[in-house]
């Protein structure tokens, strides 16, 4: 059953902060708790922040594959093996399917559902 207590703050990612409201932090719950929490793992390259050290939160991405010369295939799916991992471990997160990535360049980009206890969040982007 879902859990609509639980609550995380709103982040906006164009401009890089957390949305305050009169002083305080604008708050999420449900789907937009998921979809705020899933674009933030897909923006925290793991080991990176202080703040996250020992946490196991964010990705590694870069750091796996950045300078490295691995076939698209084996790339794809050590992508898609390492977000369905991170976002799973979300215990409102029940799957992730219509997995797609893209490389152009050095840029990657995915795009996935994410199935949770709150509903199908469609067309999830992420630029890695």
């Amino acid at each position: 059953m879902a859990d609509y207590t639980k609550t995380e703050p709103a982040f906006d990612f164009q401009k890089g902060d957390f949305i305050i409201i009169n002083g305080r932090p604008k708050m999420t719950v449900g789907r937009e708790r998921i979809k705020n929490w899933v674009q933030k793992i897909l923006n925290t390259q793991k080991g990176r922040y202080k703040i996250y050290n020992g946490t196991g939160y964010g990705i590694n991405i870069e750091d796996t594959f950045v300078g490295k010369n691995y076939n698209r295939d084996y790339i794809r799916s050590e992508v898609k093996r390492e977000i369905t991992e991170m976002l799973t471990a979300n215990e409102d997160i029940v799957s992730i399917d219509n997995f797609n990535m893209e490389v152009d360049g050095s840029l990657l980009t995915v795009s996935f559902t994410v199935n949770s206890v709150y509903g199908d969040i469609n067309d999830v982007k992420g630029a890695i």
